[in-house]
């Protein structure tokens, strides 16, 4: 599992580092640019790539200044072990959530006090709802 969250965040970092420069006012303006839309793209299909077997689709969509990372599993997860799962990766979210929040803020060049929330979305493969994670800067 950790192996998988050390990808998954691997993953969100080189998106970030994807975005390039600029000094939008919104995440949302920055992401609907064709260049960083294909990048992102490109993105999920290499987080797909390295998770084979584990999600069947990833996707990062922004809307405002929320960035949503939702991530389909292959399998159902099951609810026997959701909450060890939520508590781990909690745990993992919470450790990183700045550094991504904060190369998000770099790398799209949006305002210091502009507040960005990254939500973390795990989908069941029906595409309900699993777990979901928020933070905010």
């Amino acid at each position: 599992m950790k192996k998988k969250l050390f990808a998954f965040v691997s993953v969100l970092m080189l998106a970030v580092m994807l975005m390039g420069c600029g000094g939008p006012k919104t995440l949302e303006s920055y992401y609907n640019q064709p260049i960083r839309k294909a990048a992102i793209e490109a993105e999920c299909k290499e987080m797909l790539e390295q998770q084979k077997g584990t999600y069947s689709e990833v996707s990062m969509t922004f809307e405002g200044n929320t960035a949503t990372y939702s991530y389909t599993y292959c399998e159902d997860p099951g609810m026997a072990n959701k909450a060890a799962y939520d508590a781990f990766m909690k745990s993992s979210l919470d450790s990183s959530s700045h550094s991504i929040i904060e190369g998000i803020r770099q790398e799209s060049g949006v305002s210091a006090d502009t507040v960005i929330t990254v939500v973390f979305v795990f989908n069941n493969p029906d595409g309900s709802e699993y777990s979901s994670f928020t933070y905010s800067e």
